[in-house]
C-alpha cells in the first residue's frame, strides 16, 4: 500500500488489523490493531500489559508483531465501505489463535467499554 497522508499532512500508517466481528445493537465492526514494538512488550514501557505475539514467519503478517490491546477500532458498516479497494485480506487466523488473542484482550477489561468485553467474552466461550 503507497504511503498516505491526512488532510493535516500526518502520515498514515498502513496496519494490520484483526477483525473480531460486528457489535450486536451497535452496528460496529471490531478491529484491533498490532504493533512491532516487540520491545516494549517484552522489556519496555509495555510490559506490565498482557500480549500475545506474532512470530516473524506468521502467513498473515510480513514480520514479528504484537496484538495491541490497547488501540480497538470501532468502525461503522459506511466508514468501513470507504476504505473498500485499500483493505487487503492477508489470511485467517486459526481458531486456536484467535481464541488466544481473545483471551489475552479480555485478561483485564481496562481498556474496553463493558459491552465490547462482554461481547468478546461470550465469543471466547462460544468457540
Amino acid at each position: 500500500m503507497p504511503e498516505r497522508t491526512s488532510l493535516s499532512g500526518r502520515r498514515i500508517k498502513p496496519r494490520y488489523l484483526i477483525y473480531f466481528g460486528k457489535l450486536p445493537g451497535l452496528d460496529v465492526h471490531i478491529f484491533f490493531t498490532t504493533t512491532s514494538q516487540v520491545s516494549y512488550y517484552l522489556k519496555g514501557p509495555r510490559k506490565q500489559i498482557p500480549y500475545y505475539l506474532f512470530p516473524e514467519e506468521h502467513p498473515c503478517f510480513n514480520k514479528e508483531c504484537v496484538l495491541d490491546v490497547e488501540v480497538a477500532y470501532f468502525i461503522s458498516e459506511d466508514e468501513l465501505k470507504k476504505f473498500e479497494g485499500e483493505i487487503e485480506i492477508k489470511g485467517c487466523l486459526s481458531i486456536k489463535e484467535f481464541k488466544q488473542c481473545l483471551r489475552t484482550i479480555t485478561y483485564t477489561d481496562l481498556y474496553l467499554d463493558k459491552r465490547v468485553y462482554n461481547y468478546l467474552r461470550e465469543l471466547l466461550l462460544f468457540l
